[in-house]
């Protein structure tokens, strides 16, 4: 069983409630809890990972209906696990260097450069921002990683297994500069329509959120 802490905002800092079941901060009224969101670039695209085939996955492994094929982009980065807090952080909220280590541990599960698992350096990941995302109850600590250009980028992700342990599923990453990135955000911010390789897209709200905190910087 994956546990997480719940947490709720206090005073500008991110005050820890409880340990919760993760299934429990997704469902029914939903518990607001630690994220990190990680930008990946190599200083003129980005690189952002397809998580339509875990969405798929998920669908046929709980028989729940499959979603319509399009491309679901989004950022890395992941749940903090309750294991990963110290009693300083259960006491006074959580803090900037427990967020930083979540960003290395989910860029160290959830990325793949030159086609070996990803050791980051902690120098390459820069903090940029916090963020809220109110539909998913995620309080998100926001980071860009830096890679040199040339860098072979591919994502990978997890899914549990209804008897019990997780499945690898491997996810493309697009790379994206800065002008198509920010076209797309602004036509699904207005409701339009958004394409990418001439099949439907959607940037997730992880995404929306990381690109949103870059833009405030500048």
């Amino acid at each position: 069983m994956e546990m997480i802490p719940e947490v709720c905002l206090e005073n500008g800092r991110v005050q820890v409630v409880r340990e919760v079941e993760r299934t429990l901060a997704h469902a029914g009224e939903k518990r607001w809890h630690p994220t990190t969101q990680i930008l990946v670039t190599d200083g003129t695209r980005y690189a952002l990972v397809d998580k339509y085939p875990k969405n798929l996955r998920k669908a046929e492994l709980y028989g729940y209906e499959k979603p319509p094929r399009s491309i679901r982009l989004d950022v890395f980065g992941g749940h903090m696990q309750w294991e990963q807090l110290t009693a300083c952080d259960r006491e006074n909220g959580v803090s900037q260097e427990t967020f930083d280590a979540c960003a290395l541990e989910e860029a160290s599960e959830e990325m793949r450069l030159n086609g070996a698992p990803c050791v980051p350096e902690a120098e390459r990941m820069r903090f940029i921002g916090m963020a809220e995302l109110a539909e998913e109850r995620e309080v998100c600590g926001v980071y860009v990683y830096r890679v040199e250009p040339g860098t072979e980028v591919a994502g990978q992700d997890d899914a549990a297994l209804p008897g019990g342990g997780r499945e690898q599923i491997p996810l493309r990453v697009w790379w994206l500069d800065e002008d198509t990135l920010e076209r797309m955000y602004a036509r699904q911010q207005t409701g339009l329509p958004v394409e990418l390789d001439g099949q439907p897209a959607q940037l997730c709200s992880g995404l929306t959120a990381a690109w949103r905190t870059l833009k405030n910087l500048r």
